[in-house]
């Protein structure tokens, strides 16, 4: 509408000029009209405002109205989630007009889990498959967010189980087992699997210091032989079949165990200077293991020697008026037990008795004492000193020479001349022997004049020759009696006053024994009676 102004003074003026008034001219439509600055401001056809909106704005009352952009869900629409595990999955919505969102999850929850919407475009879906309920399936997750003005953005979630695998749980191990080292052992080790469904378990032996060797079935079924005394481990290891296989690993200790031999030694005793002396001492085992009774050299000072279950000494000269230790060990493979005993050394105050013995005492046709007829002979005689002929005994070896001694006279004092003659000559004696040799017999070469010079109790040792005289000529006796005699005398005039002299053996006859025999220059005494 066009309003009519009337001013006095150009009323007046115009009336001075003409007649009437003039109204002001028409305003345009868009005068004040912003459009919101997203847009312009144009008549239409009718010469009204409207406006002209920017791209993404919308016209409304001459105003720009940014158009209504539906929310997006940004975040994951795949998930891997482990059983076992509590899992958190952030839910985000996003509207670019900024408007307040609404989030929800839709429909049935297939993966039973919880929402909890914060208010802000973002929520959090909490889910803890177990292994009863995931491990290698999936569920959908469906979610809608909605933006005030209505509009609404929605996502499926695929959510994938992962089976995860626990490791095995061992139920009696470590375990300690113990029995004796001799015996056959075994062991069954036991373990559960805490997956669902369980994996199979299997067993095998991860590593051992023992010095057996132990089986391990994959039942986890555990044999072994103890084969000494030890303490060792067994590391047993047990796995399960998951696609990445776990284990898990446990100690047995085993114990193979021995109980000691028991040692009893003699109570402390007397010995004479010069005289066998035997001890007897106990070696038993509680396990029924064999036992070797020894002389121990670390403590043992009598110089002894075990004969069976006796210690065996005769006591030197040096040892007379003291004391000696005899020292005794039983063993039974495992373990050793030692134990001595005091022995009180009487000193020689003579005269010293001898009990001497020859004899030619082989039986069969090898000329030797292994059917034992002669041997028993012998023993039955209990000598001192033992002068014996055809000294073949078994393979006469120092070992059997040992036995063929130990069983006469208890003692391993002998020599034998058999390293060169088929009928040796040997000398057992129940003292030690100094020294020993053999003069050449010219009238025969199967056999040898053999000297040993024995160590008896007291000044006087003792020098014995032990001889198997030719038996014809009766002559071959009296060379063979005068070259002992010469070198008795030279001996004599060596060490006068030192030995006392005997000869003995098989003589063959009797021309030996004679003033122009052994009896030359009153060597040897040959008077009768002859033994």
């Amino acid at each position: 509408m066009i309003a009519l102004r009337c001013h006095l003074p150009l009323l007046l003026l115009f009336l001075a000029v003409g007649p009437g008034c003039q109204s002001d001219p028409p305003r345009a439509p868009c005068a004040g009209v912003t459009c919101s600055d997203h847009g312009s401001c144009v008549p239409d056809e009718t010469g009204a405002a409207v406006c002209d909106c920017e791209a993404g704005f919308h016209t409304e009352d001459l105003a720009c109205i940014e158009d209504n952009v539906a929310p997006e869900l940004t975040s994951a629409k795949t998930l891997q989630v482990p059983e076992q595990v509590v899992y958190s999955h952030l839910i985000t919505c996003v509207d670019a007009n900024g408007d307040e969102l609404f989030l929800r999850v839709q429909g049935a929850d297939l993966c039973a889990g919880s929402f909890t919407d914060h208010g802000d475009g973002t929520g959090d879906y909490v889910l803890g498959p177990t292994d009863e309920t995931g491990g290698g399936r999936s569920c959908e997750l469906s979610v809608s967010c909605t933006d005030a003005h209505g509009a609404v953005a929605e996502q499926t979630v695929l959510v994938e189980i992962l089976e995860t695998n626990t490791p095995p749980v061992l139920t009696n191990l470590p375990a300690e087992v113990g029995l004796h080292w001799r015996e056959a052992g075994g062991f069954q080790a036991t373990a559960t699997d805490p997956d669902v469904p369980v994996d199979v378990l299997q067993w095998n032996l991860a590593a051992t210091d023992c010095a057996f060797s132990a089986l391990v079935d994959p039942s986890g079924l555990v044999s072994w032989t103890c084969g000494r005394k030890e303490t060792c481990s067994l590391s047993l290891r047990v796995i399960d079949s998951g696609a990445e296989p776990l284990s898990a690993e446990g100690t047995l200790t085993v114990r193979c165990v021995n109980t000691p031999p028991a040692l009893t030694v003699p109570p402390p005793t007397t010995a004479f200077e010069g005289l066998r002396t035997t001890l007897t001492a106990s070696c038993a085992d509680p396990d029924g293991d064999p036992v070797t009774l020894r002389v121990d050299d670390a403590w043992d000072t009598c110089g002894g020697a075990i004969v069976g279950e006796t210690y065996v000494f005769t006591p030197t000269a040096a040892q007379g008026g003291g004391t000696c230790l005899a020292a005794f060990s039983c063993g039974d493979t495992q373990d050793i037990v030692t134990g001595t005993t005091t022995v009180s050394v009487t000193a020689y105050a003579g005269p010293l008795r001898l009990r001497i013995v020859a004899g030619n005492l082989t039986s069969g046709n090898y000329s030797d004492y292994d059917p034992g007829h002669g041997m028993r002979i012998l023993q039955a005689l209990r000598p001192d000193l033992a002068l014996v002929q055809e000294m073949n005994y078994l393979g006469n070896t120092p070992a059997d020479y040992d036995a063929f001694s130990g069983a006469i006279l208890g003692t391993n004092h002998w020599v034998v001349d058999y390293a060169w003659f088929g009928l040796p000559n040997g000398i057992l004696s129940r003292w030690p022997i100094l020294s020993s040799g053999w003069w050449d017999d010219p009238t025969v070469n199967n056999r040898e004049l053999l000297w040993a010079e024995i160590d008896l109790p007291g000044p006087v040792d003792l020098f014995a020759i032990s001889v198997h005289l030719h038996t014809s000529p009766a002559a071959d006796q009296v060379t063979a009696a005068l070259v002992i005699v010469n070198a008795v005398k030279a001996h004599r005039q060596a060490f006068p006053g030192r030995f006392l002299y005997v000869v003995g053996g098989d003589l063959n006859g009797t021309s030996s024994v004679s003033a122009g025999g052994f009896g030359t220059d009153g060597v040897f005494s040959v008077a009768p009676p002859h033994p």
